[in-house]
């Protein structure tokens, strides 16, 4: 059993207002289902992404390596690093380049590796296993070589306001002057596109989130008694995922001893992705004392890549 998801599954169904912690997700499995989620056609993150990536890798290279010899690059829930692997390839053709990719799946990771050892074997590669704030731990504040930080896709929009706050505090402070951040940010949009992308496609995603409580846990949890309903409020830019329960039941999860009751009605929220404004960035910037935003937006403006310097 493992410990950390029997533990978030406790803390999250016992709360008040029932929650899954969205991290679960990123077990070997999920990773697939999200993998077919970023491939759909309706999802448009990832060629928008890709697009800024292709266009302005060479833009990007001379920032990062700018006035310096020695510098790492390190990402923050790194996947199959398809987009960033047009970055490393376009730095390492003047700098040595080395690369830590930082995920939650070990199969990510374990790929990874094969991958660059027989397709990009000038690229030194060390892996981390571990989420993003057991991550922010490894950076170091002693080490003099210029570090650029990942957090690219829509992770960031997956953050709670208070761990979004605590994440950019930490960052902040673990970080040296003329380290960089290159962050991803999905921007606000018309409501039916971000239904478009995000209610049907990620339905299989949520519900695996699930369907691991019934198998790892051993519990009589049954998805035909809940319904999968999403939300998008455009004020704050939230899209958020759900599953309401359609009687009143208990659900019993005998590996950790915890019987459960749900109203008719009441909700188990299981994630988030949150969409920027521009004005909201610059915001991120100034209370962070971050400099020298550059912005990198698809041709639809859909999404954009931005460049903070400590």
């Amino acid at each position: 059993m493992d410990k950390q998801f029997a533990k978030d599954i406790k803390l999250g169904l016992t709360n008040k207002n029932k929650f899954i912690p969205d991290r679960q997700y990123y077990d070997d499995k999920g990773s697939v289902y999200f993998q077919e989620l970023m491939s759909s056609s309706e999802y448009y993150v990832t060629d928008s992404e890709y697009e800024i990536f292709d266009n302005y890798k060479t833009a990007l290279c001379e920032i990062f390596t700018k006035d310096t010899k020695e510098f790492k690059i390190i990402e923050f829930g790194a996947g199959d690093a398809l987009k960033t692997k047009l970055l490393l390839q376009e730095c390492a053709k003047s700098h040595k380049t080395s690369y830590f990719p930082i995920d939650f799946s070990k199969k990510y990771l374990n790929d990874m590796e094969k991958d660059f050892a027989e397709n990009l074997p000038n690229i030194e590669i060390k892996t981390i296993n571990a989420d993003y704030f057991e991550a922010l731990e490894l950076l170091g504040k002693d080490d003099k070589s210029r570090k650029i930080i990942l957090f690219i896709g829509s992770s960031l929009g997956g953050l709670t306001d208070t761990e979004m706050d605590n994440f950019f505090a930490k960052l902040s402070s673990l970080l040296n002057k003329g380290d960089i951040l290159f962050f991803g940010f999905d921007l606000k949009k018309k409501p039916e596109i971000l239904y478009k992308a995000y209610h049907n496609t990620c339905k299989n995603w949520c519900s695996y989130l699930l369907q691991r409580v019934n198998k790892e846990l051993n519990a009589n949890l049954n998805l035909t008694n809940f319904e999968y309903y999403t939300t998008y409020n455009p004020e704050n830019g939230k899209f958020k995922w759900y599953f309401i329960s359609k009687k009143q039941q208990v659900v019993d999860i005998k590996a950790i001893n915890l019987k459960i009751n749900f109203e008719l009605g009441e909700a188990i929220y299981v994630g988030q992705s949150k969409k920027f404004s521009i004005a909201e960035i610059h915001d991120i910037a100034k209370k962070y004392k971050f400099k020298d935003l550059k912005f990198y937006f698809d041709k639809k403006k859909y999404f954009t890549d931005v460049v903070f310097i400590k």
